[in-house]
């Protein structure tokens, strides 16, 4: 994480391009929080790779008036590019998640709530009420989504659990985020233990037990590590350490740098053989959908951002 000061502000509906990198750590009682976002920041895309791994939906987070809609579907090999359907009436998506059946997607908007609809865009739910939350993961088993509370009463922020019908929420971490989950209900997030360090931890939610896997302090060697996303065996992490993809086993040793350019939002196959990830790029369009080989190789482009400034056409 990287750790800074952040005034909220009447700004705040400028924060989507990067919501999910002003997540929050907190140190005891004092909240510490990640550099204040710049409206001329450029635009982002976050692929979410479909469990049964037919599609991968893209969530595109920039100005409105150059996409309306800010979620399509896009097939692995980087055909049949299309809308989903009634995302237009979704609002401003910010955080995605399928359910692992694949039936289901849930969701987080700029109303800062959790929903889920059905993978043909039928049966929004909302899910959530508290008008605080910005991510969330589905668990495994299908029986739980994790969610972050950024409430302004520290009591209340931290990381969620409730099943998937929206029922028995209860906190499970005070102050931890950027988290995701990990095979038998065990859930991976970062949480602060000092101003100027964290711990990557795993928690099993079953019995409540936390396994520490990493511990660093701001320059040792990286500052931040945002947008974990496990690996389906759950023996690697994806980040995006400093805005370079890597990974990091889940015994916290062993980083790899898998890209020479900047990315954002790194996303498993099911298969756990590839990645998908946003390219950084300073056009208002977002750069591009990048895919590769979970060892780097094969690097390629599965779409360029700007195909999504064409809602008609799809």
């Amino acid at each position: 994480m990287e750790f800074g000061n952040f005034v909220a502000s009447g700004r705040l509906k400028y924060l989507y391009p990067i919501i999910i990198s002003v997540l929050i750590l907190w140190n005891c009682d004092n909240p510490v929080k990640i550099n204040d976002f710049n409206e001329d920041e450029a635009a982002y895309a976050f692929p979410a790779w479909s469990p049964d791994g037919e599609w991968i939906a893209i969530r595109w987070i920039g100005d409105p008036a150059i996409v309306p809609w800010n979620l399509c579907l896009i097939r692995p090999d980087g055909s049949d590019l299309r809308k989903f359907p009634n995302s237009e009436n979704f609002g401003r998506i910010v955080d995605i998640n399928w359910s692992p059946d694949s039936e289901w997607l849930a969701f987080t908007t700029l109303g800062w709530n959790v929903y889920k609809v059905k993978a043909n865009g039928d049966s929004l739910t909302q899910l959530t009420f508290t008008g605080d939350s910005p991510s969330c993961s589905w668990s495994y088993s299908d029986s739980i989504i994790a969610y972050y509370r950024m409430h302004s009463n520290n009591d209340s922020t931290g990381i969620w659990i409730m099943n998937k019908y929206g029922q028995n929420k209860s906190l499970i971490s005070r102050h931890a985020s950027h988290f995701d989950f990990s095979l038998g209900d065990s859930l991976f997030y970062e949480i602060s233990i000092g101003p100027d360090s964290a711990k990557m931890v795993f928690f099993f939610i079953p019995d409540s037990t936390e396994r520490i896997i990493y511990k660093w302090k701001r320059h040792d060697p990286y500052i931040t590590y945002y947008y974990p996303d496990v690996s389906p065996d759950g023996k690697t992490i994806a980040f995006a350490i400093d805005d370079y993809i890597r990974t990091i086993s889940a015994n916290g040793d062993n980083i790899k740098t898998l890209t020479a350019h900047r990315g954002v939002y790194p996303c498993w196959s099911p298969n756990g053989q590839q990645i998908v990830y946003c390219a950084y790029s300073s056009d208002p369009y977002g750069g591009v959908i990048r895919i590769m080989n979970a060892d780097g190789s094969n690097n390629r482009i599965l779409t360029d951002c700007s195909e999504l400034a064409y809602p008609d056409s799809l």
